[in-house]
């Protein structure tokens, strides 16, 4: 069951003598908000983007600048569980830009939740832009996902150095989410090094972590990361086996573009009869 990041789930004075009275709550709000978390921690996700949804449309009511922030960093997360970068991208900015108009601070997870949405849509410099420089203090996991998400963009751009500083933003994180973030972003330091070995079993370790943190996207990653190491290696046989398991993967989650290209590259380096059947038959499954 897929889980959402854990980075994604971090918020009137009377008059005379008189004992101060607590604040009035918009109790419909709270109850929005708390049935869009519990929903995202048990993987309903669509469940928790509407409830998200409907407590936006009440912070917007109100016009309250922090409830907004809160409700939007949560419909983000529900979206971006559900593969819809696009629509979580549109509602992150959406909501950095009320903020800012009225003057209002944006939290550091909000900026995380759009620069994630931007990445995956495919706005790997807007990312950035949103993640440099990183305000200082705050929530030490989310700078620590910002650091990741910094690695992951150097990767692509093949800039080991700024590989290198993400990965030492990460330090030597408990947490298993965290440590199979440290873990990946080693595995594509040393595949730009040219260690397939090094690279093999780092992504190995990551994707132990990601099973145990429940995080099926990350189990894909760290898979298709694996398959990249040993055809590094020249081990076509590995690496058919990784890039069929992360298809099926991702099959299951219902990412049928990124199945079917893992499992071409399943298919395209071959295997014996029965290899070739589980290929066969993870293209042919329905969709979820």
């Amino acid at each position: 069951m897929r889980r959402a990041p854990a980075f994604l789930l971090l918020l009137l004075a009377a008059c005379g003598g008189a004992r101060p009275e607590p604040p009035p709550v918009d109790q419909t709000l709270r109850n929005h908000l708390a049935a869009g978390r519990l929903a995202l921690e048990a993987a309903r996700h669509e469940e928790a983007a509407r409830q998200y949804g409907l407590a936006l449309e009440r912070a917007r009511a109100r016009d309250s600048a922090e409830d907004i922030a809160e409700a939007a960093t949560g419909r983000a997360a529900a979206l971006l569980a559900q593969g819809a970068a696009r629509t979580a991208l549109e509602e992150a900015e959406a909501a950095r830009r009320a903020l800012e108009r009225r003057a209002a601070p944006v939290p550091a997870t909000l900026r995380l939740a759009e620069a994630t949405a931007r990445y995956r849509a495919g706005d790997a410099p807007g990312a950035r832009a949103l993640l440099e420089p990183w305000p200082e203090g705050g929530e030490a996991e989310a700078a620590q996902r910002a650091a990741f998400l910094l690695g992951l963009i150097a990767a692509e751009a093949g800039d080991a150095e700024a590989l290198s500083r993400a990965r030492a933003r990460l330090g030597a994180p408990a947490a298993r989410g965290l440590r199979a973030d440290a873990e990946e972003l080693a595995a594509r330091a040393a595949l730009l090094a040219e260690d397939g070995a090094g690279a093999e079993a780092a992504a190995l370790r990551a994707l132990e972590d990601r099973r145990a943190a429940l995080d099926d996207r990350g189990v894909t990653r760290a898979l298709a990361l694996a398959a990249d190491a040993a055809a590094r290696q020249g081990a076509r046989e590995r690496e058919a086996d990784y890039a069929l398991r992360a298809g099926q993967a991702a099959a299951a989650r219902g990412e049928l573009r990124e199945a079917r290209a893992l499992l071409e590259r399943a298919r395209r380096i071959g295997g014996d009869a029965a290899f070739m059947r589980a290929v066969q038959a993870a293209h042919a499954a329905p969709p979820r």
